[in-house]
């Protein structure tokens, strides 16, 4: 991989004009109007104001672009998504689902992930100590084959290809970016092709990481296909980028985008619309020139879908982090707060530096599946996956259900309860299964703060809750009297807003309660492993609210995202051993 070259600091922003590539001297000024690009001198700088002042002087970041630019209206704005329904991102900040800071300190933990999602991961792994010399045992199942796919290529480059930095930066663009290096797709292409082969070969592959490591599974044929296909997806690079473009630039959504866009600020704003446009996760003055390769896990094989790109027009990278975390560590790396995707860059290849380190080190055996979760944990239970090194007795201290509870009725929630629930330790009480849900408000009522669509009549129970927003200097007291940016903030009133009792209305209502007991476990009224709500303490009362440090903190939370709504409403379930 020695055309892979990860940044250690934001590049100069001028470009070469015959390379089509950045100035190779380090960057050390910042532009002082917009703080999103940088350069290495005041000849650079100069010398590109041809180029950035297009970006610089951009409408977006006209200070009164939310009152001229963008259509009014204060309703909730609901519309269709654009592209395929479906995100290989986690929505919300992940969770380090083991935390043994706050937990049990052992020297072996066996962790499931019933619907893998791959950001948890990430933070569970490089949550334990660096030296940290125990046995891990991890099972991984995603029923997506897209998204076991994804997740399977990137584990087995980050422990075995190229060095750890490299094999991060080929993995961070592999996740996130819709383009990548050639680099990292020959990479990939070299990484996958014995498990490829053992698959067609036999029913399972197993593959050796080091000495005291492998990871061993069973791909089903449609996660093999696309792995399978990963260089040959029938299509062009300039095609893909049209058919994206469409997707995230369609024309019908214009006003939703713009509305999101209302509440930010303008560098943001610009950040948010450049990422949009490349679909690669770099600082903001970094050229893109060299990712000439298409993303084969962002993108279907042409006969596949319509559509080749897989998902929405609505998924961002940032939703599956921390914000105040992720800006930071890009300020210790020298960016700019406004440099968001910049920050979120060197925020990424730290995480997956530390992951490639310690699944080259560590004492790790994981499993593989991509099957309905269901289905695999009663092939646990009777013995099934012996053969294939799960045995019957396999228990876990974390059982990860991830969003599985919020995609069933009610039956199919009680069942996945309490057959999951049958695998969790019995010998430690600290043993826990744990998943998240942020549709239950719709199924009971008083489950969000009410809502004010017409500033001209307010709610006294808002304005309350205003109020408290106000104390802290959250939101800015012009807020309800502007009719453009109340969209998208009629959500953060839920951070205000008490709804622990609608969630055990909730938890009653779909059985969770009955289904536990009936797997001799107890819903946690006290958590010890995740929070019960986003940006509360672990460990809190169960009707605690969120709180922030900073009235930046709480911005970069809840205001910098695509999906307020969405991340309000969000609420951790624990299951312990009764």
């Amino acid at each position: 991989m020695d055309a892979i070259k990860p940044l250690e600091r934001p590049p100069c922003a001028n470009i070469n004009g015959s390379q089509n590539t950045n100035c190779s001297n380090d960057a050390t000024s910042t532009c002082s109007r917009c703080l999103l690009v940088m350069y290495c001198s005041p000849t650079c700088q100069a010398e590109h104001w041809s180029t950035h002042k297009k970006d610089c002087k951009h409408k977006l970041r006209d200070q009164r672009w939310t009152l001229s630019n963008t259509p009014p209206g204060a309703e909730r704005v609901t519309v269709p998504r654009s592209g395929n329904g479906q995100s290989l991102w986690k929505q919300v900040p992940a969770m380090d689902v083991l935390n043994v800071n706050d937990n049990e300190k052992s020297q072996g933990y066996a962790l499931a992930f019933a619907d893998t999602e791959f950001e948890n991961l990430v933070l569970s792994i490089n949550g334990l100590p660096k030296d940290y010399s125990g046995k891990l045992t991890i099972l991984l199942n995603h029923e997506s084959a897209r998204r076991a796919a994804q997740n399977l290529a990137l584990l087995l480059l980050l422990a075995s290809q190229g060095s750890v930095t490299e094999a991060a930066e080929a993995a961070l663009h592999l996740w996130f970016s819709s383009f990548v290096q050639p680099a990292s797709t020959q990479a990939l292409t070299s990484t996958l092709q014995g498990v490829i082969e053992q698959s067609n070969s036999g029913d399972h592959f197993s593959q050796e990481l080091h000495e005291n490591a492998f990871i061993s599974g069973v791909l089903s044929k449609d996660a093999l296909q696309i792995l399978s296909t990963l260089g040959d997806l029938g299509y062009t690079t300039d095609e893909a980028r049209d058919q994206r473009n469409r997707v995230f630039f369609n024309p019908e959504e214009t006003t939703h985008r713009l509305k999101q866009y209302g509440h930010l600020d303008p560098s943001h704003r610009l950040a948010l619309e450049h990422f949009r446009g490349t679909g690669v996760v770099l600082p903001f003055g970094s050229s893109t020139s060299t990712f000439s390769a298409i993303n084969p896990f962002l993108f279907a094989t042409a006969d596949a879908n319509d559509e080749v790109w897989v998902q929405n027009d609505a998924v961002s990278p940032l939703e599956a982090w921390n914000r105040p975390t992720v800006v930071t560590v890009g300020q210790d790396y020298g960016c700019k707060r406004e440099d968001i995707y910049g920050c979120l860059y060197f925020y990424l290849l730290d995480q997956l530096r530390t992951l490639a380190t310690r699944l080259r080190s560590f004492n790790v055996q994981m499993h593989f599946y991509d099957r309905d979760g269901m289905k695999l944990c009663k092939d646990i239970q009777s013995g099934a996956l012996a053969d294939l090194g799960v045995p019957s007795d396999l228990h876990f201290d974390r059982i990860d259900l991830s969003t599985i509870l919020d995609t069933v009725d009610n039956d199919r929630r009680q069942e996945l309860i309490t057959t999951w629930g049958g695998l969790i330790k019995d010998s430690d009480q600290r043993a826990t299964m744990l998943g998240w849900t942020r549709f239950w408000v719709m199924h009971v009522p008083d489950a969000t703060a009410p809502q004010n669509p017409d500033p001209r009549r307010p709610d006294p129970h808002i304005s309350n809750m205003f109020s408290k927003l106000w104390e802290k200097n959250w939101v800015p007291r012009t807020i309800v009297v502007d009719p453009v940016i109340i969209t998208g903030t009629f959500a953060v009133l839920d951070c205000v807003y008490d709804n622990s009792g609608p969630f055990v209305n909730y938890l009653q209502k779909s059985g969770t309660y009955a289904a536990a007991e009936k797997a001799k476990l107890r819903v946690r009224d006290v958590h010890s492993v995740v929070p019960q709500r986003l940006y509360v303490a672990v460990g809190s009362p169960y009707n605690a609210l969120p709180d922030f440090a900073t009235p930046d903190d709480f911005y970069l939370s809840l205001r910098l995202t695509c999906d307020a709504i969405g991340e309000s409403s969000v609420r951790w379930m624990e299951f312990g051993r009764t």
